[in-house]
């Protein structure tokens, strides 16, 4: 029974918020600059999803690569926006 279990959706390949972020500027085509505020005192500074509980409980392999998947969430949120409209 894996109902209690908690699984990372997730590659294994270490991306940074800052590489996330300058996808998603260049899928939605904006020139904003994030703002970055000071951070507080961290103890973990890196993390890394690992997939292997999921591959191997649930037999989840992910197949899409990070940018094309979001190029897909901001196209569907954008048509979900357009419907609600």
């Amino acid at each position: 029974d894996i109902s209690d279990e908690v699984f990372n959706v997730a590659t294994g390949v270490k991306t940074s918020i800052r590489e996330v972020v300058q996808m998603l500027q260049e899928i939605v085509g904006t020139d904003l600059a994030p703002e970055h505020q000071p951070t507080s005192q961290v103890f973990v500074t890196d993390r890394v999803g690992s997939p292997v509980a999921a591959r191997d409980l649930l037999g989840f392999v992910p197949s899409t690569p990070l940018r094309a998947g979001l190029e897909e969430l901001v196209a569907w949120r954008a048509e979900h926006i357009r419907q609600q409209s």
